[in-house]
């Protein structure tokens, strides 16, 4: 757990074709951080190839993290099963 890291994805209203790159790009490579699979391929710009562009989304829509998260489950404090 790491309590400095920050969580906030943006919104699609915050998200536009001027900025797309410049706010996606540095969420996807904080997060990177947290792949199990190396390397991690990054978003890229606009002038991306194509071949890399494939890699990145088959990468993204696939991930696997290290990270857990059972530290948010709410624990049976009644011993009730």
């Amino acid at each position: 757990m790491d309590p400095t890291f920050d969580e906030n994805v943006p919104s699609e209203k915050e998200i536009n074709d001027k900025n797309y790159f410049e706010i996606l790009g540095p969420m996807f490579e904080a997060n990177a951080r947290f792949s199990k699979k190396r390397p991690v391929p990054l978003l890229g710009d606009i002038n991306s190839a194509k071949h890399e562009t494939d890699k990145f989304y088959e990468f993204w829509y696939n991930f696997e993290s290290w990270r857990v998260f059972n530290y948010l489950d709410e624990e049976d404090v009644t011993g009730d099963k």
